[in-house]
């Protein structure tokens, strides 16, 4: 963590991706003005950090911003999200795709083109984060405003074959090489869902046999 004054905006700023930045920002949200405080981690003898609050200036809910301004700090999230992605954080991109998303769903319709791709960002970093279930939600809602998005129902695939749900992710992943018969990753995908199916019908198949022994 930084040392010495430092100026931070809450809910804003690449800063709350830092190891230390969520715990600050909580920190910061609950203390008064001259306030001090230390952040404490269980186990570790010594605080963290310790926080001063010397001023700080209110700032305007979303509520009060105006659209233009709204869609211009999801695109800063979103940029920041696909950093931290490129950057081997999918955790961290996930917080940026979230609060870019929650910033545009405030906004009236007709829905903005960028939700879309949000969302189908957020399903990559639900994958990795091994939350198969999340990204399988988070490509349903890419699918009902795009049915023939392949990055999304190449992950919903993904997502579904890791569900256990093997017929869903093989329509999936069929639709896909539908589309781009050479999408290689599909098709490894599909193999690897083949090869499991035919691993549990084995299993199935023993196991029915045993019962009539």
């Amino acid at each position: 963590m930084p040392e010495g004054w430092a100026e931070l905006t809450i809910g804003l700023g690449r800063w709350r991706e830092a190891a230390w930045g969520e715990l600050t920002e909580k920190c910061l949200e609950s203390m008064r003005q001259g306030e001090e405080a230390e952040i404490l981690l269980p186990g570790c003898p010594a605080p963290l950090a310790r926080l001063a609050l010397d001023s700080f200036t209110p700032g305007r809910d979303s509520w009060e911003l105006a659209a233009a301004e709204k869609e211009a700090l999801a695109s800063q999230e979103r940029a920041m999200g696909t950093e931290l992605f490129r950057a081997g954080d999918p955790r961290g991109a996930a917080r940026c795709y979230g609060r870019a998303l929650r910033m545009l769903l405030t906004l009236p319709p007709p829905r903005t083109p960028g939700q879309t791709v949000l969302y189908a960002n957020l399903a990559a970093c639900q994958l990795l984060l091994g939350q198969p279930g999340l990204a399988t939600q988070s490509c349903d809602r890419v699918l009902e405003r795009e049915p023939g998005h392949l990055k999304a129902l190449y992950r919903r695939g993904v997502a579904q074959a890791a569900l256990g749900n093997l017929e869903k992710a093989t329509a999936d992943l069929k639709k896909v090489l539908a589309a781009d018969p050479q999408n290689r990753a599909a098709q490894e995908q599909l193999g690897r869902v083949v090869t499991e199916g035919k691993k549990q019908d084995a299993g199935l198949a023993r196991g029915l046999r045993k019962m009539f022994c």
